[in-house]
């Protein structure tokens, strides 16, 4: 009975350890991992974020990998880019940052800053399914979002700032990925494609 309730303890101890590994796999501390469908162009996209989650300093969200969930699912949006910028703005529209970090602060008592930071050069990889994974490339320089948002308790609603757009990184824009989106290929399962950019509002 002893080694029966220590070998289950073994077990569950290894799932946890292989939990853990998973969820932090593309994040450094301090952030953690956030892996989850979000659908847009009527269909869905298994979607990679690391987040830091701070008061008194901006919480930070982190755009690392994205992929289209059924191939077999025709979007509504006629191209990648249209599909990377709702993407985008479904990711930076405040929900998902209250869901991870919690309602923001009423306005009274202050404002919460929020920070996502968008890379500017992609690669594809090549899923067992035939499915294209887009990637941050190393190097990539990033673009920021920027904005504040509090709870306006009279009106009944979030109040939040426009967003401010910041180029990070050493590079100009996309000097290290100067190739469009639709210039390159699918990669065949197991490979990768270079470096491209799609077009960013930081860099317009």
């Amino acid at each position: 009975m002893k080694k029966i309730t220590l070998l289950i303890v073994l077990a569950v101890v290894a799932m946890f350890s292989s939990f853990q590994a998973k969820a932090t796999a593309n994040c450094e501390a301090p952030y953690q991992e956030w892996q989850g469908p979000i659908t847009v162009c009527g269909c869905e996209y298994d979607v990679v974020i690391c987040y830091n989650c701070t008061i008194t300093q901006p919480s930070v969200f982190k755009f690392k990998k994205w992929s289209q969930v059924d191939i077999n699912c025709t979007p509504t949006c006629s191209t990648d880019q249209q599909v990377f910028d709702a993407l985008i703005a479904k990711i930076a529209d405040g929900s998902l940052s209250n869901m991870l970090c919690g309602t923001p602060p009423p306005c009274d008592q202050g404002v919460r800053t929020i920070h996502y930071e968008i890379p500017l050069c992609w690669y594809k990889y090549g899923l067992p399914d035939g499915r294209p994974e887009y990637r941050e490339c190393a190097d990539s320089p990033i673009c920021q979002i920027e904005y504040t948002i509090c709870w306006n308790a009279q009106l009944g609603k979030y109040i939040s700032t426009p967003w401010v757009y910041t180029l990070l990184g050493n590079s100009t824009c996309y000097e290290v990925c100067p190739k469009y989106a639709t210039q390159v290929l699918d990669p065949v399962a197991g490979s990768t494609s270079e470096c491209f950019h799609f077009i960013s509002q930081c860099c317009q």
